[in-house]
């Protein structure tokens, strides 16, 4: 019997013991990059307001006034959120010392943080993306949100992008990378790149800047999924 696992806002928050700390809520997850400075510090006033009421209110105030400077907010948050790492007694690492031995497996999530790659690798697996049929000594995560470690590969300096608000198209279509270390994301974060990593932004239509066609896959196959296991957990989803 197939189970399919659904991790959402605020599971990454509750999951014990991380380092530095537990990655923030979406409401404070803005105040958290003002204390770094960089593009999250100039946001004040309304806007600040808007965001600490609603992010998601706060991301389209900030994608019509402010459209130009949205990925540099994309690339600040994914550099923030690339330092959390689990510790020893992380729910994520019992959880997977559990179901590692399971035939039919599938994890799904909202997040855009490693934790559960993280916890995957510490108890011996390794991670597919994008795929739902499980390798032995896999465990599939489809990111359907996008991820901090999902790096486009192409070479694109000191441009700044207009960036429609039509979730079908992306600035960016082609190959990622997938990066395996925190320095090199925060690396590539805080260099000249004109393009995030592929991640959707805080927005009710889930926009993403780059590799939509990879999204859009990982979303296909959660759908697949979804229609066909017979059993679901849904954790801190909202």
């Amino acid at each position: 019997m197939g189970v399919l696992f659904l991790f959402g806002a605020g599971a990454s928050y509750g999951s014990g013991p991380c380092k530095p700390t537990n990655p923030p809520l979406g409401r404070d997850l803005l105040l958290k990059m003002r204390e770094e400075g960089g593009i999250a510090s100039t946001i004040e006033g309304d806007l600040l307001n808007c965001f600490i009421d609603d992010p998601e209110k706060g991301m389209i105030r900030f994608f019509e006034e402010r459209n130009s400077d949205t990925t540099e907010l994309l690339k600040q948050m994914c550099s923030y959120l690339a330092n959390f790492t689990i510790d020893e007694g992380n729910t994520y690492i019992k959880l997977f010392k559990m179901l590692k031995k399971r035939k039919s497996i599938c994890v799904a999530t909202t997040n855009y943080d490693l934790l559960i790659e993280q916890a995957i690798s510490s108890v011996g697996h390794l991670i597919q993306y994008c795929s739902s049929e499980r390798i032995p000594k896999n465990i599939p995560v489809l990111k359907i949100h996008g991820s901090v470690n999902f790096i486009p590969r192409a070479n694109i300096f000191n441009l700044r992008f207009e960036i429609p608000n039509d979730k079908s198209y992306a600035i960016f279509e082609g190959p990622i990378d997938i990066y395996d270390n925190a320095e090199k994301i925060i690396n590539y974060c805080k260099s000249n790149t004109a393009l995030s990593p592929a991640v959707a932004m805080y927005h009710p239509n889930k926009l993403f800047c780059t590799a939509l066609h990879l999204l859009r896959t990982s979303k296909k196959i959660f759908k697949q999924k979804f229609q066909n296991h017979q059993k679901y957990s849904s954790l801190a989803l909202k």
